[in-house]
């Protein structure tokens, strides 16, 4: 559902995020976490993968080492390291988390649906098409977003 939807996804993360809420986000295209955030992976300790697409959004985000690590150990992952290994892309103050979003969220709503439809299509069929193949895709869609405009 998430990979389907054409609009740009804003994820507001604050506590702990565990399992499926590290799922959900890591399909989010912005990742907000407040600075008490938590995360983790518990899957492994009761004898089960992620189930929600974690193996492969989380690799995607952090790489193939760290969502190993994340996934196989169980082990808690604070804001400040998530910003490091980029499983956010942004850390603020519980307080400002809301507002933080708001002004994404209002940037946003200043451009094109079609251009950000295009952008989004073109960095998420690019991770399945390879390098010139992505690059094709980019052209395709900068072409037509030339002619709408």
């Amino acid at each position: 559902l998430f990979l389907s939807i054409q609009k740009p996804l804003i994820a507001k993360l604050h506590g702990y995020v565990i399992g499926s809420g590290v799922e959900i986000a890591a399909l989010c295209d912005i990742r907000i976490a407040a600075d008490s955030s938590i995360f983790r992976m518990p899957e492994v300790a009761l004898g089960m993968i992620p189930a929600a697409g974690g193996t492969q959004t989380l690799r995607n985000l952090v790489g193939p080492d760290r969502a190993l690590e994340m996934i196989m150990t169980n082990r808690l992952v604070d804001a400040r390291e998530a910003i490091k290994i980029r499983l956010v892309d942004r850390v603020v103050s519980r307080e400002m988390l809301d507002s933080s979003a708001e002004v994404i969220a209002g940037g946003l709503t200043k451009i094109k649906p079609e251009l950000l439809a295009s952008i989004k299509s073109s960095v998420m069929r690019g991770l399945d098409l390879g390098l010139e193949r992505g690059i094709q895709h980019e052209k395709r869609n900068s072409y037509h977003i030339a002619k709408i405009n």
